[in-house]
């Protein structure tokens, strides 16, 4: 099964994006992808006025584009996701939130926290927890392109 790495990610969309490699239609494979900060905030410690700069131009990076045989730039695909699982601990950045209106909220951010994921639970602090979808890695199959 092909595996595609987060090496090379992108931060828009374009046709002028090389695939980063091509899949035939059926076949399942796995996609591995950065969480929407690009791991800049694996360690907390990270979180710098930088680092934040940085983040708010480059946010939601994805791994791809992943051509399929067959496909012309233009049409339409179908792909299903068969599994997610975290690898990585939730980094939940956290602002001070003294700003009148919520859009100003993103600029008054100054520390990170991870939350644990365990046993299908994120750990939001002492004994207190929620649900969590297992996600280890997008896995897409292609089996229903069209």
């Amino acid at each position: 099964m092909q595996t595609f790495e987060p090496d090379d990610l992108k931060y828009t969309y374009s046709p002028a994006h090389e695939p980063i490699g091509t899949v035939a239609s059926g076949e399942s494979f796995t996609v591995i992808t950065a969480d929407c900060f690009t791991g800049r905030y694996e360690n907390p410690g990270g979180f710098t006025p930088e680092s934040a700069a940085w983040v708010e131009e480059n946010l939601d990076g994805v791994t791809g584009p992943i051509a399929v045989e067959g496909a012309e730039p233009g049409q339409a695909v179908a792909v299903s996701i068969e599994a997610l699982e975290a690898l990585t601990p939730g980094a939940v950045v956290v602002s001070r939130c003294e700003a009148h209106s919520p859009a100003d909220w993103w600029h008054e951010e100054d520390h990170v926290v991870n939350l644990e994921i365990a046993d299908g639970r994120i750990s939001l602090g002492d004994g207190w927890s929620v649900p969590a979808r297992d996600r280890k890695s997008t896995r897409l199959n292609s089996s229903h392109i069209t």
